[in-house]
């Protein structure tokens, strides 16, 4: 297969044009547009403005594998989720994250791109400040992942998904763009975690209103089919005849939610 491959140094180049290059390498004019671009006669009157290429170009290189490398050494492998003039989203391993242009060196397309020279989750010890705000946040999680495993009332559960989003999303914000690998994989983790537990507070909420109860589809909710996608097992898991059973959905999200947890957990104690 052939695969897409360009290297800038981001010192050099603005973040506009690490857009165009990458948006460059996938366009193409085939010789009848070009020949018919020849012969076109001139207007007197000015010419309507053409469609920009780039949204064309982006949504071709949506679900290609990408490998980023960080201006201090990282690399994250996985598929491209979305590219914009400031920003690369990249899912990998089951987590979803954001890269600034600015941060990267290179960004590399194609399906023969080399392995990760070291582990995503390296980087080095993670900051002193960067610890003492985790730690909160992450006590906040794992009293709802503690709570969720033991059983807990839904109004209980919505009452805890606010506190949690209160406390984490501001975290989440303040380090997301973070050039260090083991705070920036850190934070990838709760990100995901907290989608997984507001996925799950929406899928238990539509249970309630379906005529077979204790049941939904898949086309219910925007919710519902992205964790399928994410989680294809959890289609398996749950599967009950034609529809899926709201139980094992919310309690699968809630497995997912507590792994990541404990990863970022587990991260923060190694990353001292």
């Amino acid at each position: 297969m052939n695969q897409m491959m360009y290297k800038v140094d981001a010192r050099l180049l603005p973040v506009s044009a690490l857009i165009a290059i990458s948006c460059a390498l996938l366009l193409s004019i085939t010789p009848c547009q070009a020949e018919g671009a020849q012969k076109r006669p001139r207007k007197t009157s000015p010419a309507r403005t053409r469609p920009a290429p780039e949204p064309r170009a982006a949504a071709r290189m949506i679900g290609s594998p990408v490998v980023l490398v960080t201006r201090n050494g990282d690399r994250v492998q996985g598929t491209l989720l979305d590219i914009t003039a400031f920003s690369v989203k990249v899912r990998s391993e089951n987590l979803d994250s954001f890269h600034a242009l600015d941060t990267l060196a290179s960004i590399n397309f194609g399906t023969s791109v080399a392995p990760p020279a070291r582990n995503q989750s390296g980087g080095g010890p993670v900051s002193a400040q960067f610890s003492r705000d985790a730690e909160g946040v992450i006590g906040t999680f794992t009293t709802i992942v503690n709570d969720t495993r033991s059983g807990i009332e839904y109004s209980e559960y919505g009452r805890q998904l606010v506190e949690l989003r209160r406390a984490s999303e501001r975290f989440i914000a303040r380090y997301s763009t973070s050039e260090n690998g083991s705070e920036a994989h850190i934070v990838a983790n709760l990100a995901g975690a907290l989608t997984d537990f507001t996925w799950a507070r929406t899928v238990w909420t539509l249970g309630f209103g379906r005529a077979s109860v204790g049941s939904v589809r898949e086309s219910d909710s925007p919710a519902i089919s992205d964790a399928i996608s994410l989680y294809p097992d959890l289609r398996t898991s749950a599967a009950n005849g034609g529809t899926l059973a709201v139980d094992k959905l919310v309690s699968g999200l809630w497995r997912r939610a507590g792994e990541k947890v404990d990863r970022a957990r587990s991260m923060i104690d190694k990353g001292r």
